[in-house]
């Protein structure tokens, strides 16, 4: 997980650069990232219509953020960003069927790839059937946040930097 720092001085962003430099040679190992997502689920388990939706719309976030995270990365994912890019936040039972789908296909490319990541990931990959309906939703939304979040844990220790703006 990337420590986060301000870009208080004019050679913040050089240091920053240098140590994650350093950090990309020496490699990730055996690992799927160099350096662990920062960002991590909160959403409820989906249960009905109202914890589906904000379950599925965290997913489709939280993926756009990893898939372009070049501090996790050798490069950033640019085609398989998640589906709320593409089709905008659920907002019922339809629109959270197609995003959670769109989410799992965006996700099973990603972590097959080793053009983004060091080692592919054949351990995380979501099987979990594609959703119908409510009841599959459910199912496949709480299966990708656990997949999701193996995935994007695995990384050797020791932190990256991004620096964010004042």
């Amino acid at each position: 997980m990337a420590t986060v720092i301000r870009n208080t001085g004019v050679n913040v962003v050089a240091l920053a650069t240098a140590h994650n430099s350093v950090k990309a040679q020496i490699g990730a190992g055996a690992h799927f990232h160099l350096d662990a997502c920062e960002r991590t689920f909160s959403s409820a388990s989906a249960t009905d219509l109202p914890t589906l939706i904000a379950r599925v719309n965290e997913i489709a976030g939280i993926l756009d953020f990893h898939m372009g995270d070049t501090l996790s990365h050798k490069v950033a994912d640019p085609t398989d960003i998640a589906a709320d890019g593409v089709i905008g936040a659920a907002i019922d039972l339809a629109s959270a069927i197609t995003s959670i789908n769109a989410s799992k296909a965006a996700y099973n490319v990603h972590v097959a790839s080793t053009t983004y990541h060091y080692n592919a990931d054949a351990t995380n990959n979501c099987a979990t059937a594609d959703a119908t309906d409510q009841a599959s939703a459910d199912t496949l939304a709480n299966a990708m946040v656990t997949k999701v979040t193996a995935h994007m844990a695995d990384a050797p220790s020791g932190a990256s930097i991004r620096v964010i703006a004042m």
